[in-house]
């Protein structure tokens, strides 16, 4: 059970996106919730986003809404990193779960973790 300080950070994304990021971090040796985890300390760390912004890996409408599969992504976060994460992501515009869905994208363009 979640300490009392710790919650559970939901994010929602196309199931085909989950499962090609789940299969990315087994093969990275982690999990999902553990690359996660790294992207929220190392955006609270440098009070921005972490890698580089490609749009061209970032499919059309995907932001739009629509039709697609969603699946949920449940991360376990400490209160403090949670508001802290939330604060940077205010700060340069970007909505929480925005963001890792990117991160995710850049992970599997990538082919690697960007830090």
């Amino acid at each position: 059970m979640a300490k009392n300080s710790d919650y559970y950070m939901s994010i929602r994304v196309d199931g085909q996106l989950k499962q090609n990021f789940d299969n990315f971090c087994r093969n990275c040796g982690m999990t999902v919730s553990g690359a996660i985890s790294l992207l929220i300390n190392q955006t609270i760390e440098k009070q921005a986003i972490p890698f580089d912004v490609a749009e061209s890996y970032i499919p059309k409408g995907m932001y739009e809404g629509g039709e697609l599969q969603e699946k949920r992504i449940a991360v376990r976060v400490n209160d403090t990193s949670k508001k802290q994460f939330s604060l940077v992501c205010g700060k340069i515009g970007i909505p929480m779960g925005r963001l890792v869905k990117m991160f995710m994208l850049n992970c599997l363009h990538e082919g690697k973790l960007p830090f």
